[in-house]
């Protein structure tokens, strides 16, 4: 055989050898390319049970892997010191994540707490899951809140249940609560139907809507709310918030300049109550200013020095608390103002 010959056959070999791996590299990911992560917004707020809440989004970024047993670790931290007053371990609603989709959570402070000023959501693991395969179909009636979970793979189901997100007007929409409605086993071919529209937030504007069972998932669907009655208001409530800038009521706001925020109240009675206020970055959850005042009077108004000291979009949110405070269950008005 001439040496010409043994070169022409070496490439070749080569080339088989490496057919197979690149075949690999496109079928499966490895666990070094999962990733998962949470996006903002994280939102926090008090319930009116006092337990300081935290929801958000798990993102599956993974093109080919599902995703399960994620664990979430929340820290609840009060005022002072780098030690949380609490740590709660949970995880996403969804059992299994899908490539390329996502996932709410919801966690919530083990006790009320009035100390708990932050609260910051990790992921501590995740695994790469067994698929669950599309074999549910969900749809739900915007006029009459009626979900209905149809099965599609000609397959009974075991545990069928529907995780529903509530979210508000932002952009990104913040996760306002997610509730989990357990409809239990389907015959092949059959449906299941519940009704969501009870205790929705009053202040929801779109609901996301994912489907599981045992085995199967489903496509999740989003719908608009465009009415959404508004809930009875309690006999002291928040009437209305503002800012203030050299004697004008402003959103646009000047880096360093001295303002006045402000909020008018309502109480029943000359009772005690507390008014918090609290302003944080649009597209971040960390507090960057918080602060209460007492108030007795049944008509009054509150006002608050504050000097902002970085550029950026911010949110002001205002809280009612009673003497002992416990959370009035109405929040105040949400405020949306820009430092330049």
């Amino acid at each position: 055989m001439s040496r010409s010959a043994v070169l022409c056959i070496v490439p070749l070999g080569v080339m088989l050898l490496m057919v197979p791996v690149l075949i690999s590299a496109q079928t499966y990911d490895t666990p070094s390319t999962l990733r998962v992560y949470i996006s903002n917004p994280i939102y926090k707020y008090v319930d009116a049970d006092g337990y300081t809440t935290v929801t958000g989004t798990i993102h599956n970024e993974s093109n080919l892997s599902y995703v399960g047993n994620v664990a979430i670790l929340v820290q609840f931290y009060g005022s002072t010191g780098d030690t949380p007053l609490y740590s709660e371990i949970s995880t996403t609603s969804l059992q299994v994540i899908p490539p390329k989709s996502t996932s709410p959570f919801s966690i919530r402070s083990p006790e009320p707490d009035i100390r708990i000023v932050d609260a910051i959501p990790s992921i501590l693991i995740f695994e790469q899951a067994d698929p669950k395969p599309l074999g549910l179909y969900t749809d739900m009636d915007i006029i009459t809140g009626n979900v209905t979970v149809s099965d599609v793979a000609h397959s009974p189901h075991t545990n069928v249940t529907i995780h529903v997100t509530y979210r508000d007007v932002f952009e990104p929409p913040r996760i306002l609560r997610v509730d989990t409605y357990m409809l239990g086993d389907m015959d092949m071919d059959n449906t299941l139907q519940t009704n969501i529209y009870g205790n929705m937030p009053y202040n929801t504007k779109s609901i996301a809507i994912h489907a599981e069972s045992d085995v199967f998932s489903s496509y999740g669907i989003e719908r608009s709310i465009f009415y959404n009655a508004a809930p009875s208001y309690p006999d002291s409530y928040i009437t209305d918030v503002w800012i203030y800038s050299d004697d004008t009521r402003t959103t646009l706001l000047t880096i360093h300049e001295n303002v006045t925020l402000g909020a008018g109240v309502h109480l029943d009675t000359n009772n005690t109550h507390w008014l918090y206020m609290q302003i944080k970055p649009q597209d971040d959850s960390t507090i960057i200013f918080l602060e209460r005042a007492q108030i007795q009077s049944p008509d009054v108004e509150v006002v608050i020095p504050w000097t902002p000291l970085d550029i950026g979009d911010y949110i002001l949110e205002v809280f009612l608390r009673s003497g002992l405070d416990t959370p009035i269950s109405v929040p105040g008005p949400i405020l949306l103002f820009a430092v330049e």
